[in-house]
């Protein structure tokens, strides 16, 4: 399980995240981490990035998935969306998580029947 620690500041240091204990900084004009970048396309959809652009923060959603494809530096103007991209991955995980656990209820019933 992976826990988002965000912090908004200014002089470049914009957000800090925490993922199993790994610390990385994203910085404006810097693409995001490959390991973010991939933790975003696992647990984000086209679908999450146009809530996103329908959440009226400035940027759209080709932007927004050229940021996750690092294809893109972050920049002031899409700070804001990819903040609320990262809090939405972070719900996604979560549900994940308990999908996983009922599943794993499941099948152990059903393990337990034969």
């Amino acid at each position: 399980m992976f826990t988002f620690v965000l912090q908004l500041q200014h002089n470049n240091t914009v957000i800090d995240y925490e993922s199993t204990n790994n610390i990385t900084m994203i910085k404006i004009r810097e693409t995001i981490s490959p390991v973010l970048s991939d933790f975003l396309k696992e647990f984000t959809t086209k679908d999450d990035r146009a809530d996103i652009m329908n959440a009226n923060v400035g940027v759209g959603t080709s932007t927004l998935r050229e940021l996750i494809y690092r294809n893109v530096p972050v920049t002031d103007n899409s700070l804001p969306a990819l903040k609320l991209l990262l809090l939405k991955a972070s719900q996604n995980a979560d549900a994940k998580i308990k999908q996983a656990r009922n599943c794993k209820k499941e099948v152990k019933k059903v393990i337990d029947a034969i």
